[in-house]
């Protein structure tokens, strides 16, 4: 069994500028198509004009951007299953790293992977 210490409970978010930039991208590409009230399109200028666009245009192309979003955010999550195999993560620590890899993919996974080189390249 593995001892608790603080590598056990290593933890760490992407930065908050990559963290807005994803949530405001989901909110924008789930609320654009099934609350288009919800979005203030006219104050976003270019991206507000093209969201309305493909909204009301080109419903099934959000819906599939939407899919292969999150086809590609699970894919992560599997892949950081076998990424904690690697790790004695304590299971709280496991569990959030799932979760925001899930929320904010690769600008969370690559500090995970970051961590894990790290720990089996150490001296």
């Amino acid at each position: 069994m593995a001892s608790k210490g603080k590598d056990n409970e290593y933890f760490r978010l992407p930065d908050l500028s990559w963290m807005l930039l994803v949530t405001f991208g989901l909110y924008l590409m789930v609320c654009s198509l099934h609350k288009p009230d919800w979005v203030p399109f006219d104050y976003l200028g270019p991206l507000g004009a093209l969201s309305r666009y493909l909204a009301t245009e080109h419903p099934h192309l959000v819906n599939v951007t939407i899919l292969v979003a999150f086809l590609i955010h699970s894919a992560y999550v599997v892949y950081t299953v076998s990424l904690m195999r690697k790790t004695q993560l304590s299971s709280s620590a496991q569990f959030k790293w799932y979760i925001t890899i899930f929320i904010f993919g690769g600008f969370s996974l690559i500090h995970l992977r970051r961590y894990v080189y790290n720990t089996q390249h150490k001296d």
